[in-house]
């Protein structure tokens, strides 16, 4: 075989290593929740903020899966009988180098809720559902949670900067810098 066979062949083989996985047998859809309490270390305190993050896996390499943040939902508890008010952005900005949230999983394909409580940098402006309402500019970080002494104070601790200030305001509706949030275990969305 001559060199360039040789190099013809070299470059076939190189083009045909997979890459990911094949989309059947990625995990199924997920939702990462945050609950702020009142009280951050006071599981009975009342909840003030929930986030939902909804996800679904787009690529897999061995254990580590690559997650896209479907949408973002937001929704500040009602006080004294006022509903919920919820803002809702769709694909939010993802600050990482492929806009994807990479988690190296136990098992990639029964992905563990503990393991999606360092949520990557993501920013944006929701809309709110209720249209009478402003829109609401946020970001959110995760952190490694490091428990006090005395322990975690929710089953599933993380740890979040963020902030919500609606677009109109000044005031933000809620921030926190490393502060311990909840995260309720949710079970997979169904397909």
């Amino acid at each position: 075989m001559n060199s360039r066979n040789q190099l013809l062949l070299g470059i076939l083989v190189a083009c045909t290593v997979p890459v990911g996985v094949a989309s059947a047998t990625l995990p199924g859809n997920q939702t990462a929740a945050f609950l702020m309490h009142e009280t951050p270390s006071d599981s009975l305190s009342p909840v003030t903020f929930t986030v939902d993050l909804d996800l679904k896996a787009v690529d897999m390499v061995g254990s580590d899966v690559a997650w896209q943040v479907a949408s973002i939902s937001l929704t500040q508890a009602g006080v004294g009988g006022n509903q919920d008010t919820v803002w809702i952005e769709y694909l939010p900005i993802v600050s990482t180098t492929d806009g994807l949230w990479w988690i190296t999983h136990t098992d990639p394909l029964i992905p563990d809720n503990a393991e999606f409580s360092v949520p990557p940098y993501l920013s944006g402006t929701a809309t709110c559902v209720d249209s009478s309402i402003d829109d609401l500019n946020y970001f959110l970080e995760g952190w490694t949670y490091q428990p006090p002494s005395e322990g975690a104070p929710y089953p599933i601790t993380a740890s979040l900067d963020y902030q919500m200030i609606l677009v109109s305001a000044s005031v933000a509706k809620a921030q926190a810098v490393d502060e311990p949030v909840e995260m309720p275990d949710v079970p997979p969305d169904s397909q």
